[in-house]
């Protein structure tokens, strides 16, 4: 490759190429971070005020205050407008009110300059449920901020292990985190209760028994499925933060498939909730729109609280939709290396595959079909998906490997009277364009001459070769001689006269040969016959 030719070390290349890679998965995550959290007057219904009273305050925090929540200041704000929002504004209330008549959230003039100022929270109106008073967008904002820092972390961790030489090999799988943590996978078993409800589904007994246990497991079937994301997310996923602090290239594949779980599940629950917001207009989030009070007396800042628009759930409900996709995808490619060590591979990079490469094909050594598969069936026909799908789950995969080497699709099968026709040297479906030979035809091959120009594109010179496949028409009847077309027309080509290609598709009138000399020393393309 060109950097290696340029002098770059082994293996430097792929790292430098998969942390840049790694750092635009990243820099997706923060450009919706960051719609998420820098919403403005934009975001809002402003047709729909909560309440058409205008609030001043002397203090209204905003959603881009310079005071971090963690300092005492903005922790007392924060703490102080969501625990008592009453409390809050009697505090904080302007020593005077705006002298103006009429002035309404509906009919009140705003200074362009303060549009651009961020939303507030939702201060001075009732607050009838938890959906409608949390700022769930600021939740879903840090969440996935969190998320998207571990991912990367991750990701990078794993894939700069996977390319050192010493370090891929200490990458554990699931079998290895078995062995070396072996009750973490009991613990959480235990966790999750799951294995509760099995026990009471196989218990033996009388009837009566057997009913009340089975109902007993029935009821607290639905009580499980809210309790495994609350324990997955709320205590398996911290102990597995602090083992992937402690070993992290050990344990980079592992938490690179939880943290796609956790993204998995995050969308999902974005997704629902977005849809409950658009379905129930009254449920939506409200913010407020602030702006300097400049009549009164001691500066206040004055606001209107409105509910998030239709437009933006809709957009938020496609963001959730999108990172549930993405999570599925990473966490599928993170399962090879799950299942076996010997087939990872890099979680920043994807590769090109050509599409001729398919339809896949292959069996088992003894020749049957794999599993899951029957007979005519290729293992991979679909050109979209994995091709290596199914080779990390073989009985064998552990001591397999896969080598790839390009191989002559079309032959040449000569018989002794010297017909020449084409076949596939291979019975696999190919799916991918094919360019055959034209003029192949009683042992004279004429084809266009090309050169591999710059980039590895194939470039015509505008002229042609004429090429004898082999001497095989010397052979007894019963034999056929089959040569691949790549070493037909890749071999020592020959001068060709106007009597050995009358039979190729090219007008009579139109040929004219020039006898070339073998023993002269070949051009740039090599000695051929010019048409």
């Amino acid at each position: 490759m060109w950097a290696r030719r340029c002098g770059a070390p082994p293996l430097w290349p792929s790292r430098i190429k998969a942390f840049l890679f790694s750092l635009g998965t990243a820099a997706v995550g923060l450009t919706i971070y960051t719609f998420m959290d820098s919403g403005d007057a934009g975001y809002l219904d402003l047709s729909q005020p909560i309440s058409d009273e205008v609030i001043c305050l002397s203090n209204w925090p905003l959603r881009d205050s310079n005071l971090l929540w963690w300092q005492n200041e903005g922790m007392k704000y924060w703490v102080g407008y969501n625990a008592d929002s009453e409390r809050f504004m009697r505090r904080n209330q302007c020593t005077r009110e705006r002298p103006v008549n009429n002035w309404s959230c509906t009919r009140v003039d705003v200074p362009l300059s303060d549009m651009q100022r961020k939303l507030g929270p939702p201060i001075g109106w009732e607050q009838d449920s938890f959906l409608s008073r949390a700022n769930v967008l600021d939740v879903y904002a840090y969440l996935f901020l969190g998320l998207t820092v571990c991912l990367w972390l991750a990701i990078t961790c794993h894939d700069q292990a996977l390319l050192n030489v010493v370090q891929k090999d200490y990458i554990m799988d699931l079998n290895g985190m078995r062995d070396t943590f072996p009750t973490f996978r009991s613990a959480f078993k235990l966790l999750f209760g799951w294995k509760y409800v099995v026990i009471l589904l196989r218990v033996e007994g009388t009837w009566r028994t057997r009913m009340g246990l089975r109902l007993l497991a029935l009821f607290m079937i639905p009580c499980l499925l809210v309790w495994t994301p609350l324990a997955f997310l709320f205590v398996v996923m911290p102990f597995a933060a602090f083992l992937f602090l402690t070993h992290p290239i050990r344990m980079s594949r592992f938490w690179t498939f939880l943290v796609c779980v956790a993204s998995m599940v995050y969308g999902v629950t974005l997704s629902v909730h977005q849809l409950y917001f658009i379905i129930s207009p009254s449920s939506r989030p409200r913010m407020a729109v602030t702006w300097r009070g400049e009549s009164v007396v001691n500066p206040c800042i004055c606001g209107c609280s409105f509910p998030l628009s239709g437009t933006i759930c809709m957009r938020l409900l496609v963001l959730g939709i999108l990172a549930t996709i993405k999570s599925i995808s990473l966490g599928f490619r993170c399962l090879k290396g799950l299942r076996r060590s010997n087939w990872a591979n890099l979680m920043a990079i994807t590769f090109s595959v050509p599409v001729n490469a398919y339809s896949v094909e292959w069996t088992q050594p003894d020749g049957h079909p794999i599993r899951f598969r029957q007979e005519g069936v290729p293992v991979q026909g679909e050109p979209a998906f994995d091709p290596f799908a199914m080779m990390d789950e073989q009985p064998e995969s552990a001591n397999l490997q896969v080598t790839l080497q390009p191989e002559a699709a079309i032959v040449q099968t000569v018989s002794s009277a010297g017909s020449v026709h084409l076949e596939r040297l291979s019975k696999r479906s190919c799916q991918g364009p094919k360019e055959l030979p034209k003029a192949l035809e009683k042992g004279c091959s004429l084809t266009p001459v090309e050169y591999v120009g710059c980039c590895g594109f194939p470039f015509r010179t505008g002229g042609f070769r004429g090429t004898f496949p082999t001497e095989a028409s010397n052979q007894p009847d019963s034999t056929k001689s089959t040569v691949s077309v790549a070493e037909a027309l890749v071999g020592q080509p020959v001068t060709v006269s106007d009597e050995d290609c009358k039979t190729a598709e090219v007008p009579a009138e139109d040929v004219k040969s020039e006898a070339v000399n073998p023993t002269e020393p070949a051009g740039e393309f090599g000695p051929f016959a010019r048409i």
